[in-house]
């Protein structure tokens, strides 16, 4: 309905994605020799090519709308099975279903969409197990945790480790169950760092951490140029300006031994030209950059400091500023399709208090300046974003009221649940990353809902039984009098 469509060009310069022609024609061992990313989104779309060849990109998009509409019924169902007002579960699915900035993801190339659908289910199949204790839902919720630490390294076994420590601490009756469930699920989530462990010696799920790090340092940074000039960093100051320089610095400065195999030879993928971030060269000067982030967070950690604060900033900008940021065609195109709708969700949602937008300037006007100043940044902010935020916080605090949650046990283990989650994604997100943030919060978005409806129905349901106890004590003194 809204014309967009999935950019299948875009994905060959996807730095998470290795070639697609090997995808398409060696999958199996592209994927034993993949180590800069978790695995799911090369399944994806290895096994959308194999396929449908060159028109892969609608087999994503149909598994992404499937997935989409998945994520909002379950949502629902939860909602519903916490027994929540109908009317509130609905308005809840309506929200999510149809927020233009979850349309703009349904239709991205990256792993948004993924970990948006599969914290929608896993949901789903928290409340199950926490309302009906069955084995079912508890190897549903551990299987879809499994897959969320293959879809994005942000999730990782202490997540998994978090979530189900909580449900063991509350549900004692199922603890061996639900012990036995961790153990497999922590053991299967560790396959792939320990694959990559084997193969290149780092046991991680995703070896450019470093790069994301790094980006917390600007190239401009006069101490930078100083220590690489004595040496003591070899990755800084780094000004790259486009995939040729890049390519040119790997060669010149981190080619590896040839290996004989393309997905870790080839600096450059040879479908679409772009770098291939999977390349050893790529992983030799991670590693180089880890040095460095190391040397610079002990002797230089103000700019790590300064970009965590930017990236709380970030993580509260609207989630379609994404498509601002990055200043694609595609991009471009995708957002113009529901630029309306976006703009009246933000007189809504965002800008509250007559914040101006800047968001449309994408379709018109010269990219906005790397620097932006603290007020640029203060007048991008989703301010619905961050009151939801300290709602939640607010209901995680009146947890300890005995009295307002001790009818409703279930409803106060899932706002612990999915406040773990929640606040695992912020931390995670903004102390690792800069730039993109405000993707990330668009994957907890529904979660966030999640616990503002539980805790609002919580609140209606005590003022109704204040009001009924006020009621009750008036009849009383009326017939004592």
């Amino acid at each position: 309905m809204s014309g967009i469509r999935y950019p299948t060009n875009e994905a060959t310069g996807l730095w998470q994605l290795l070639d697609l022609d090997l995808l398409q024609h060696h999958l199996l061992r592209s994927l034993y020799l993949l180590h800069s990313q978790p695995p799911a989104l090369n399944i994806l779309v290895g096994l959308a090519e194999k396929a449908a060849g060159l028109h892969y990109g609608y087999v994503i998009v149909g598994a992404q709308l499937l997935l989409a509409l998945a994520a909002t019924l379950a949502i629902y169902l939860a909602l519903i099975g916490l027994e929540i007002s109908p009317l509130l579960a609905l308005s809840v699915g309506i929200l999510l279903i149809f927020n233009p900035t979850e349309i703009t993801y349904e239709f991205d190339a990256l792993y948004s969409e993924l970990c948006y659908a599969l914290l929608c289910l896993l949901t789903l199949a928290i409340v199950c197990f926490v309302r009906s204790r069955s084995s079912l839902a508890l190897w549903s919720l551990v299987g879809l945790m499994v897959c969320l630490t293959l879809v994005r390294s942000t999730y990782q076994w202490v997540w998994m480790f978090a979530v189900l420590a909580v449900l063991w601490w509350n549900l004692k009756n199922t603890r061996p169950r639900i012990l036995s469930a961790a153990l497999i699920g922590i053991c299967l989530s560790l396959l792939w760092p320990v694959k990559n462990y084997i193969v290149f010696h780092h046991f991680t799920s995703s070896t450019w951490a470093p790069f994301s790090l790094a980006k917390h340092w600007q190239s401009n940074d006069p101490s930078l140029e100083r220590w690489s000039q004595e040496g003591k960093i070899s990755t800084f100051p780094l000004a790259i300006v486009s995939d040729q320089d890049l390519a040119a610095w790997l060669r010149d400065r981190w080619q590896a031994k040839p290996s004989s195999s393309p997905q870790l030879d080839d600096i450059v993928k040879k479908t679409g030209g772009d770098v291939n971030w999977n390349s050893r060269a790529m992983l030799r000067m991670h590693d180089a950059q880890a040095r460095d982030v190391s040397f610079l967070i002990r002797h230089h950690p103000k700019p790590y400091f300064f970009g965590v604060a930017v990236a709380v900033f970030d993580y509260f900008r609207p989630s379609s500023d994404y498509y601002l940021i990055n200043r694609k065609d595609d991009n471009a195109a995708k957002y113009a399709a529901v630029v309306n709708l976006d703009h009246a969700t933000r007189r809504l949602c965002c800008n509250i208090f007559g914040i101006p937008p800047e968001v449309y300037s994408i379709l018109s006007a010269p990219p906005p300046p790397r620097h932006a100043t603290v007020k640029t940044r203060l007048q991008s902010i989703c301010v619905g974003a961050i009151v939801s935020y300290f709602i939640v916080l607010a209901a995680l605090l009146s947890l300890r009221r005995q009295t307002m949650w001790s009818n409703s046990p279930h409803r106060k283990l899932i706002i612990m649940v999915m406040s773990v989650t929640i606040g695992y994604v912020f931390l995670v997100s903004n102390l690792l990353e800069v730039g993109e943030n405000m993707r990330f919060r668009l994957e907890t978005q529904p979660l966030v809902f999640v616990v503002l409806a539980i805790f609002l129905q919580q609140l209606w349901g005590e003022r109704s039984r204040r009001r009924q106890s006020n009621s009750s004590e008036a009849a009383e003194n009326q017939l004592t009098g």
